[in-house]
């Protein structure tokens, strides 16, 4: 093709790169639309072959992205011979998740990396459509996010059960990072523990401006934090046992034991943003019932799950961790004069 102007993309090469574009588009529609045709599993291994499609998405994608990173750009046949190995490396790709097995956790996981892959593609493309021709940072950017989509795949969990346990830790590090604000804040009113003191502790409190809880607020901010360290005691045990394995492994149950534990984070999120000092008291005691409504649901579902059945799931402990701190909550608000 006749060479032209740095960046500027003949009308026929663009047209290509937009088909090429429209394709990924409707991959993408289609996946977040869950409208995809799951037909019956070929006899392969779709794990692997889901790795394997993301390596030759990736590889293709660089020669495209070589193919336009400077002058000359390449003839039409050179382009659409590209774009048609792209095309059909999406198609294997979304095929291979297409196929894939597993419960909603597992499934959810592989989507969102899927999606990833495709929409960087998609930027990808976009760019080399508008900017062919040169070497831009932006073109340099997008094909790097392209291959780091694709090696997300290999990262993937291998089956269910390890799915839900990534699941179970990402939110229980949600939990502890709440726990520790939560440290933070009692220190700034005098009620840390000893043993949560860090050393860092007392050059942060001089940085910050300190407004201390009333003795009517304690009332109720105690049982609230020691609802949020019975959520932490829970997820790590549900995390530990899952790890220790036993059982059928159920993946209805450990779907919906995720579904549940997810809910924790957001509710802890709410109550926590009420603690700062001056309390709203009533507002603070129904997010903490609600923390303890979530918990509760948690604890009984897992209860059921073969895993902690397996195990020895502590259900009786928590149950009552909770409810003695639940009552608490009433009875501590009552006593500081709100008749409810």
């Amino acid at each position: 093709m006749a060479a032209t102007k740095e960046g500027c993309v003949p009308v026929e090469l663009r047209e290509r790169l937009e088909s090429c574009l429209g394709s990924v588009g409707v991959l993408i529609k289609s996946i977040r639309a869950n409208q995809l045709n799951r037909t019956r599993s070929p006899d392969v291994d779709l794990r692997v072959r889901l790795v394997e499609t993301s390596q030759q998405l990736s590889d293709t994608c660089t020669k495209l992205a070589l193919l336009f990173s400077k002058p000359p750009l390449p003839s039409l046949s050179e382009c659409g011979g590209l774009c048609d190995r792209l095309e059909g490396a999406c198609l294997e790709f979304v095929a291979a998740y297409a196929h894939l097995e597993g419960g909603a956790t597992y499934r959810e996981e592989v989507k969102i990396v899927v999606l990833c892959v495709l929409e960087d593609l998609a930027k990808l493309i976009t760019i080399i459509a508008s900017q062919g021709g040169t070497r831009s940072a932006a073109q340099l950017h997008r094909t790097g996010a392209v291959w780091k989509s694709c090696g997300d795949v290999s990262k993937l969990s291998r089956d269910d059960r390890s799915a839900v346990l990534k699941v179970y830790l990402s939110q229980l590090q949600l939990l502890r990072d709440a726990l520790s604000e939560l440290t933070q804040l009692e220190s700034r009113n005098g009620v840390c523990d000893e043993s949560e003191w860090d050393d860092g502790m007392e050059e942060r409190q001089g940085e910050l401006e300190t407004v201390e809880w009333t003795e009517e607020e304690l009332q109720i901010i105690r049982p609230a934090s020691q609802l949020i360290k019975v959520c932490v005691e829970v997820v790590e045990c549900a995390s530990r046992l899952l790890v220790t394995g036993g059982g059928d492994g159920g993946v209805a149950d450990m779907d919906a034991g995720c579904a549940l534990i997810k809910q924790l984070s957001p509710a802890i999120d709410d109550l926590a943003n009420e603690m700062e000092a001056p309390v709203a008291m009533e507002t603070c005691r129904s997010l903490a019932l609600k923390v303890s409504e979530v918990l509760l649901s948690c604890v009984h579902s897992l209860s059921s799950h073969s895993y902690c059945q397996a195990n020895g799931w502590p259900r009786d402990h928590f149950i009552a961790s909770i409810d003695s701190y639940t009552q608490l909550l009433t009875v501590n608000l009552y006593l500081a004069g709100m008749h409810l």
